[in-house]
């Protein structure tokens, strides 16, 4: 179980992260928010890499007493030596977090990029196969929990999908953080939660499966399924009628969701 409460994150005067709250016990979920939301801090401070004020549990004990605990994963760049070859990363991390070797290279197999990547290092690699390579050691070390940051970026829609299924199949929970709202049409995702970062504060949840029939609209509407109200501008998110105009899943990116008029 994760449990996350009254997290706050701050560089300089800047607030990143604002009263965050969420719990998650045996689920998985979406965060989605634009570029600069927090998102990635999100899962830094989950992951204890950064200070902040709050507090965050993984089954009760504080993450800051637990630094390195096995049963979680990340794709996070900080966590793997960059420097090191793709074949010693795969022994260093069945070492060291329980990765299976051999499920490893059969993820890069289905990938098509094992024998691509293998023996160059992680450094070397163009910047879609190294988010495959670090989706691949998150999952194949068979996680408790995942908090996966920007699994997508640079990678080609058919591995997209395969990556999709991995992240449905492998953990009994897990945060997954993305821009990419088109993504949460793929089955894989449809069981999962989704949530939504703007400016630092949390909004939902939804079902991934509704978000198919919800229309986006301006303002704070009392018919809404949520209402996400920053800085004195609302967008309501509605069931689907006569009058809507914007589809949710025509936006695409959640870069555009805020802000739809534009």
């Amino acid at each position: 179980m994760l449990e996350i409460i009254d997290l706050n994150v701050r560089y300089g005067r800047r607030e990143i992260l604002r009263g965050v709250r969420l719990k998650i016990d045996s689920e998985k979920i979406v965060v989605l928010g634009p570029n600069g939301s927090g998102k990635t801090t999100l899962i830094k401070s989950i992951l204890s890499l950064i200070p902040y004020s709050g507090k965050v549990f993984i089954d009760g004990v504080e993450v800051r007493r637990i630094r390195g605990y096995i049963g979680i994963s990340t794709n996070i760049a900080e966590v793997y030596g960059l420097g090191y070859l793709v074949r010693d990363l795969l022994q260093l991390y069945s070492r060291i977090k329980g990765v299976d070797r051999d499920l490893a290279l059969d993820m890069l197999d289905r990938l098509g990029i094992r024998d691509r990547v293998l023996d160059k290092p992680l450094s070397r690699l163009s910047a879609g196969e190294n988010l495959m390579v670090r989706n691949v050691l998150a999952l194949a070390s068979l996680p408790k929990i995942y908090v996966i940051d920007e699994p997508f970026e640079n990678i080609d829609m058919a591995r997209r999908g395969i990556i999709a299924r991995w992240f449905a199949e492998y953990a009994s929970e897990g945060i997954l953080v993305t821009h990419e709202l088109s993504m949460l049409r793929e089955k894989s995702f449809q069981d999962f939660k989704v949530y939504f970062l703007i400016a630092g504060k949390l909004h939902g949840p939804i079902e991934v499966r509704d978000l198919a029939e919800l229309c986006v609209v301006e303002g704070a509407r009392s018919d809404a399924v949520l209402v996400i109200n920053e800085g004195g501008y609302a967008v309501s998110l509605i069931r689907s009628g006569d009058s809507c105009d914007t589809k949710l899943y025509m936006v695409g990116s959640v870069n555009k969701l805020y802000g739809v008029s534009l």
